[in-house]
C-alpha cells in the first residue's frame, strides 16, 4: 500500500488523487476520497472542481490523511463523517448507533402510507437507535405524537440530538424493549415500528468487518436463531397497541415465514410481508385485533 503522504500546504488535486489511490488499494470506493476531502476542508464539490490547485493548510491536510487511513482500516464512512442520509435528511451517527440503511427507508415509506390512510397519530419506534425513524416521520407528516425507545443511553443521546437538530418533538424512553414504557403515562399507540436486532449470533462473525467491528453488537445480535426480539416484541406490542393498531417490523431476507408464524401465534391478523427493491423479503405489517374479533 502507498506510503504516508507528506502533509504541508498541499493542493486539493494532489490530496484527492492520493486518497483515491489509497482507498482503491484497500478495496474501498475511491470516490469517498472527495467526501472526506470536503469534510476536512469545508469546501463543496463544486469548489474543489473549479479550483483543484488551491492549497490546503497543514491542519486540514493532516485531518484528511487521518480520515483516509481510518477508512482504509475499515471504519464506516458515515462514522468518520459523523453523518448519514436517511429519507433525504441528514442524521448524526457514531459508534453507539446502527447506521441507517436504505431498506429501512422502505419500511418508513410503508408506515407513512398507513399513517395517512388511517389517520394514525400516536407512533412508537422500538429500538430507535439514532432516532432516524421517528424524526423522519415527524418531518414528513404533521400532527404526529412520536415516541422512541432504546436500551442504550448513548443511542438515546444521539437520537435526542437528531430530534433537536430537525426540530421534531419526540419523547424518548430508556429500557429493555417495552419495559421502557412502564411507569409512564404513555397511552396506547396507533402504530409501532421496529427494526430490531435480527442477525443470528453465530453468523455475526460472517458480516463485513466494518459492520461487526464498528457498529454496536446489541443493535445486530438477534439471539441464536435471530428471532429473539421478534418473539418479545410480538408478545408485548399488543399490550401497547390500540385495538386495530399496526405493528411494522423490518426482517431479514430469510425470516418471513418464521416471523409470520410468531405473529400468528400472538393473535395478529392481516399479516402482510413486503419485499424490498432488491426483491428480498424485508418487512412485515400486522394488525392487532381483539381476541374475540378479527378485523377485516
Amino acid at each position: 500500500m502507498s506510503g504516508k503522504h507528506k502533509t504541508g500546504h498541499e493542493q486539493l488535486r494532489d490530496l484527492l488523487q492520493w486518497g483515491r489511490s489509497l482507498l482503491e488499494e484497500a478495496d474501498k470506493d475511491g470516490r469517498e476520497a472527495r467526501l472526506l476531502l470536503e469534510a476536512a476542508t469545508g469546501l463543496t464539490h463544486v469548489e474543489i472542481l473549479v479550483d483543484p490547485t488551491r492549497p490546503v493548510s497543514r491542519s486540514m491536510a493532516e485531518e484528511y490523511e487521518r480520515n483516509i487511513w481510518r477508512r482504509t482500516a475499515g471504519e464506516p464512512l458515515q462514522q468518520i463523517l459523523g453523518t448519514a442520509d436517511f429519507m433525504g435528511f441528514e442524521f448524526h451517527v457514531d459508534k453507539h448507533v446502527l447506521i441507517p440503511r436504505p431498506e429501512t427507508e422502505e419500511l418508513v415509506e410503508w408506515a407513512l402510507e398507513t399513517i395517512r390512510e388511517e389517520g394514525a397519530v400516536r407512533i412508537l419506534d422500538m429500538c430507535t437507535g439514532s432516532g432516524c425513524i421517528p424524526v423522519s416521520l415527524g418531518l414528513l407528516q404533521d400532527g404526529l405524537k412520536l415516541h422512541g425507545a432504546d436500551l442504550s443511553w448513548d443511542a438515546l443521546e444521539v437520537a435526542g440530538g437528531n430530534a433537536s437538530k430537525h426540530r421534531v418533538e419526540v419523547s424518548f424512553h430508556q429500557g429493555d424493549l417495552f419495559d421502557a414504557l412502564k411507569g409512564t403515562d404513555v397511552e396506547a399507540f396507533d402504530l409501532i415500528l421496529s427494526n430490531p436486532p435480527y442477525i443470528e449470533s453465530e453468523t455475526l462473525k460472517e458480516l463485513m468487518p466494518e459492520v461487526v467491528g464498528h457498529e454496536p453488537r446489541m443493535a445486530l445480535d438477534g439471539g441464536p436463531d435471530g428471532l429473539a426480539f421478534y418473539r418479545r416484541i410480538a408478545r408485548d406490542a399488543r399490550k401497547w397497541l390500540k385495538e386495530g393498531g399496526w405493528l411494522f417490523l423490518e426482517i431479514g431476507w430469510n425470516q418471513e415465514e418464521a416471523v409470520r408464524k410468531i405473529l400468528e401465534k400472538e393473535g395478529y391478523v392481516q399479516i402482510t410481508p413486503r419485499k424490498d427493491l432488491a426483491g428480498h423479503w424485508r418487512m412485515v405489517r400486522a394488525r392487532s385485533a381483539d381476541d374475540k374479533e378479527v378485523l377485516v
